[in-house]
């Protein structure tokens, strides 16, 4: 990632990440056309769920032992605890397998950007002419 706080700070602003309000997906998207089967349909690179041999097109069908559908996965999934492990059960092209999902670190942030308070006059200054194209 490009050092934005650092940038910002030369105008009195900091970038602050948090942890993303919404439910933790281990990196996986589902179809949400078939109301049932829980389809997948995106797997992030890098994420847990690619860690654990999940592919596009694998349906979901248990996890930790719980059958699931497309409506309630997530909610499932964000159950789980961070760094617990947890078994999926899923079919991939007639075969029903199973895979263990590891439970990482968020996987989606929120950023915004806030003014110092203890910015300079420099800084502000910096910062209006910044924000007037100057």
């Amino acid at each position: 990632m490009p050092p934005y706080d650092e940038a910002l700070s030369y105008v009195g602003l900091r970038l602050v990440q948090q942890q993303a309000r919404e439910p933790y997906s281990g990196g996986l998207t589902v179809n949400v056309g078939n109301p049932g089967a829980a389809i997948i349909g995106n797997v992030l690179n890098g994420s847990a769920a690619e860690d654990a041999g999940l592919q596009p097109g694998d349906e979901i069908l248990m996890i930790d032992g719980k059958k699931v559908t497309s409506k309630d996965w997530l909610s499932t999934l964000d159950r789980v605890k961070q760094g617990k492990r947890v078994t999926i059960s899923f079919k991939r092209v007639r075969r029903t397998l199973q895979t263990t999902l590891v439970f990482s670190v968020a996987d989606r942030f929120e950023y915004r950007i806030e003014e110092m308070k203890d910015a300079t006059v420099g800084q502000k200054a910096l910062r209006a002419a910044w924000l007037k194209g100057n």
